[in-house]
């Protein structure tokens, strides 16, 4: 699933979305939660704003999601997979330390670009208290992977 579809994220309507069968109900949860959090923090974000934002009716978000913890915490996975498998795709393996420094960087760049709302998610969230214990692994794995770059190019 891409919850970074819709480049304008203001200006889409997930409720007509959801209509016109484009985006499931859970789909627009989570892309109304991830520009409500990313715009007011978790602690500033309550459930229904997020169902209006959504488009769906406040008792539709705890048929996906137990309570605002679950939903952060399954969107982080999500946003997180998505930063993590940006920086991974295509990464040049067997290239001088230079194009990979550079594809390291453009693709941090780009996915800034392309996927501002879950950048400034990201860099809110990665060190929430209401994350569960697992979810500090998956930003590991991105510093752990620029690590790895970096020590290869010293070691070259």
């Amino acid at each position: 699933m891409n919850i970074h579809s819709e480049q304008q994220t203001e200006l889409v309507n997930l409720g007509l979305l959801i209509e016109q069968g484009k985006m499931s109900k859970k789909d627009a949860i989570l892309k109304a939660a991830l520009i409500l959090f990313s715009q007011r923090s978790f602690y500033g974000t309550t459930m229904p704003e997020i169902a209006k934002k959504a488009g769906v009716g406040a008792g539709t978000i705890y048929r996906y999601f137990s309570s605002k913890e679950a939903l952060v915490n399954e969107l982080f996975v999500l946003v997180m997979d998505e930063f993590n498998a940006e920086l991974e795709n295509d990464f040049p393996d067997k290239m001088n330390s230079r194009v990979q420094f550079h594809h390291l960087f453009k693709s941090i760049w780009d996915f800034m670009n392309n996927h501002l709302d879950a950048f400034i998610f990201i860099n809110l969230h990665d060190q929430g208290e209401y994350l569960d214990d697992k979810k500090p692994c998956l930003f590991n794995r991105l510093w752990n992977f620029a690590s790895e770059v970096i020590q290869r190019a010293f070691n070259r």
